[in-house]
């Protein structure tokens, strides 16, 4: 369990740290503030019913907070040893956009609770923060 708690920790501050880069460089890179931003995280779900019924709270919360984000649950059903394994994405339309919403979402307590509610039920494999290049 200690382990788990300090994952969950491992994980919400990586968030933080790459919003506050994402602000940085978009700031300074101007031509980045056009591409589109998705942050990208898997996790293996110890009770998948439970964890999409906590995703699809924090998913209304997410949108009534109006940040913009698209957010979707994908399931892997082709990959090897991640077969099953879930993963969810936030779509943004640009990095700044990213940096701001995350900035919301995480200042609002009732998203907090449902975020800290959401981390008992599954385990972060991975987060990325990804930025559009299609041509």
């Amino acid at each position: 369990m200690q382990k788990r708690v300090r994952w969950i920790g491992v994980v919400a501050t990586s968030v933080l740290i790459l919003g506050t880069v994402a602000v940085g460089y978009a700031d300074h890179h101007g031509e980045t503030q056009d591409r589109k931003a998705a942050l990208v995280i898997s996790v293996e779900a110890t009770d998948q019913a439970a964890y999409l019924k906590k995703v699809s709270e924090i998913r209304a919360i997410t949108e009534g907070l109006g940040v913009g984000a698209t957010m979707r649950v994908w399931q892997a059903s082709i990959a090897g040893p991640a077969t099953g394994r879930l993963v969810v994405v936030l779509e943004f339309e640009s990095l700044l956009a990213y940096a701001q919403g995350m900035t919301t979402m995480q200042a609002d307590t009732g998203w907090r609770k449902v975020y800290e509610e959401l981390s008992g039920l599954r385990m972060a494999v991975g987060t990325s923060l990804l930025e559009e290049v299609t041509p």
